[in-house]
Order: C-alpha cells, then structure tokens, then sequence
C-alpha cells in the first residue's frame, strides 16, 4: 500500500468514525463499539471470512478423537523418546490403565488433576487419562520454585497430582493427593485395558480439557481454563499449517506453555509421530551418512 492509499484509509476511517458518533450520539453506545470501517471495505473482509470458514469437530472431546484415530491407525507409531516408541495402540492401552487408577481415586468430571512431569512418555499417558475421567490436567513445572507450585496447586484446587517420584515438602496442600508413578526406568508400562473398559462419564466438549497459568509478570498469576472444542478448533480445519499421518511434530515446548497443545494434538489427533524432546536446552546434531 502507498503511502497516498494509507492517508486515504485514514481520512476514510476518521470519516466513518465521526459519522457513526454522530449516528449513535444519543444511543449510550459505548466507544470502543463504534464501526471504524464502511460498508465498503468491510465487504471483502467479511466475504473472506466465510469462505475460508471450515468445519471441525466440535461435538466432540479430545481423548475420544485420539481413541478414534488409535482404532484407525493401532500399530501408527505415535510418539518416540530417544531410542524407545509408542505405538497409537500402546499408548491408548496405558491411558486406560491409568484412567481406570485415576478413577479408583475418585477423580471425576469436572475435576482438575496436576501433571507434575517432565516431557516424557508418562506426561502423555497422564494427560489422556485425565481427559478420560473427564477431568481436565494443569501442567505444574518440575523447575517451578516451591511456592510458585503451590500457590497454582491451591489457586486450581486440583483434588491430585501426578509425579513421577516423592513431590518435594511444602508444595502439596492439604486435601490435594499425590500418584507417584513407580518405574524407575522412566517408562509407564503395563498391561492394557480397553476404552470400553473404563467408567465413562458424560461429557461435553465445552468441559475443561486444562488450565495453564500466565507467568504472573504484572502481577498474581492466572489460570486460563481451555475447552475440549477450543483444541479441536486449534488443530482442524485450519490452513496455517498440515497436519496429517505422514508429518512428524517435535514436542518442544514446555507443558505450561500454550504451544504444546499444538504440539501435542496436532500430532496426535492426525495419526503422525511426535518426537519428544528431552528436558533441558535442545542440542542439534548433524547426521552424517
């Protein structure tokens, strides 16, 4: 745009705006309401708009598109970890089987359930299951000060965590349980149990899916609550990115960090493989053939 075409939509938009004020000055219309764009140049915008409109699947929750995808794609490998994979139906089986522990605890729908892991397979198989239960799963950092975890444990009112180990004192608060994940390797593992195994609850996608806290920069930090649908919209029907079996995801981000949910789903929800990355600074290395 010239700088001549940029005064001119200037002049056109300080035009609309005094017209509109002088429209609505009686109407208690509030400012920031008011059309800066005429009919004329909100046309294209809005034609644009609804053809790139695409459909997703809003009717239904994240973990039952994952179990859909497992059945179309079971032996798909789903995630890998340094020399070890999961397949779709691997990692299905072990959400089950702590789905079914989680429930035993008695973590319901509505609930929220702290991830207390690094990026691992145990994270994955942690998120899913809380999904399951129809709860939703609050990523608390491993490298998180002491109160900082507490005080997002106690803000979420989460009713459990999951750890991989002992959690550190001072960080659970009363009524809070803690489900350590005893495998020393580093590895849920386990004998699987299927989705029609489980307790299901009735669920909507408009339930919570997880709840990540801002980093408390201008203040007490807070907990943004996502919804199942809001994932489903992030990854389907989109156009900024493909997705697809055949596309690899690098899980990089860090859980507490809103880009992870692409990581994770985008991949998982399409039958492709997502790489984890270990915890701590990436290093690349050049193969040589």
């Amino acid at each position: 745009m010239t700088e001549r075409e940029q005064l001119d939509l200037r002049r056109r938009r300080l035009t609309n705006g005094r017209q509109a004020m002088l429209q609505r000055f009686d109407s208690g219309c509030p400012i920031s309401q008011l059309p800066i764009t005429g009919a004329v140049e909100s046309r294209p915008v809005l034609d644009e708009s609804a053809r790139t409109a695409a459909p997703f699947p809003d009717a239904q929750c994240v973990h039952s598109l994952f179990e859909s995808q497992a059945r179309r794609t079971p032996e798909a490998i789903a995630s890998t970890f340094g020399t070890e994979s999961l397949t779709y139906q691997q990692l299905d089986d072990l959400a089950n089987r702590l789905a079914r522990n989680l429930h035993a605890r008695g973590v319901r729908r509505g609930d929220l359930v702290a991830v207390h892991l690094e990026r691992s397979f145990e994270l994955l198989v942690a998120i899913l299951a809380i999904l399951k239960c129809g709860g939703g799963y609050v990523p608390l950092p491993t490298d998180y000060p002491v109160a900082r975890r507490r005080f997002m444990l106690e803000d979420s009112r989460a009713v459990l965590v999951i750890s991989l180990r002992a959690m550190p004192e001072g960080i659970v608060p009363a009524g809070c349980g803690v489900l350590e994940l005893q495998d020393t390797d580093g590895r849920v593992d386990g004998a699987g149990l299927t989705a029609t195994d489980l307790p299901r609850p009735e669920q909507d996608p408009s339930d919570v899916a997880y709840v990540i806290y801002t980093s408390g920069s201008t203040g007490e930090p807070k907990g943004v609550v996502v919804e199942h649908r809001s994932i489903a919209r992030l990854v389907f029907g989109q156009s900024y990115a493909r997705f697809g079996s055949d596309r690899v995801f690098l899980q990089l981000a860090p859980v507490a960090f809103d880009a992870s949910t692409f990581e994770i789903w985008g991949s998982l929800l399409h039958g492709a493989r997502l790489v984890i990355v270990p915890e701590g600074p990436p290093i690349c290395r050049r193969s040589v053939h």
